[in-house]
């Protein structure tokens, strides 16, 4: 009546087959997992490795920042005492004092100026006299004054003689 129902006898095999081959599918699935896995801590490292180096450059750096910080800080404190100083000194200066004293100077310039311009008309006038004197110089003959030196000296040299008053050499 029943008879069990058995099974083909290749099905065994087949099975076995398929177990094998998903078993070795599995094993290169993690195979490429595994070279996957050390890619990542291999790349993990190197990233690890960069910050290290960058947090040490920071690091040492830091200090040469602070000190920068430090000499900028010390520089304004400066330039503000300064700034302080020159503020109450120039609230000591009464600028209404200096203002007037500052047109006192500026008359008495323009006085003085004033003065120059007066006294260079008058060298003017003084230039236009000399100007005309060695004009004049200029115009006068030399050669006939010589001839009336001559002259002169022709009549006063008799005269002379007689009262013994020029020495000949």
């Amino acid at each position: 009546m029943d008879q069990p129902i058995s099974p083909a006898p290749n099905a065994g095999m087949q099975s076995l087959d398929r177990f094998s081959k998903a078993i070795e599918e599995l094993h290169e699935y993690e195979k490429k997992n595994l070279r996957l896995n050390r890619i990542r801590l291999v790349l993990a490292a190197l990233a690890l490795a960069v910050c290290i180096v960058l947090l040490w450059i920071v690091m040492n750096n830091v200090g040469t920042v602070v000190e920068r910080v430090n000499e900028v800080s010390e520089v304004v404190k400066t330039t503000g005492g300064q700034m302080n100083a020159v503020a109450e000194d120039l609230n000591k200066v009464d600028f209404e004092t200096l203002g007037k004293t500052l047109q006192t100077v500026a008359d008495l310039s323009e006085k003085t100026l004033g003065q120059v311009y007066t006294a260079t008309d008058g060298l003017d006038g003084i230039l236009a006299n000399a100007k005309t004197a060695v004009e004049n110089l200029s115009s006068i003959d030399i050669q006939k004054l010589n001839e009336g030196i001559q002259a002169l000296n022709d009549v006063l040299e008799p005269v002379a003689k007689f009262f013994n008053i020029i020495p000949r050499f």
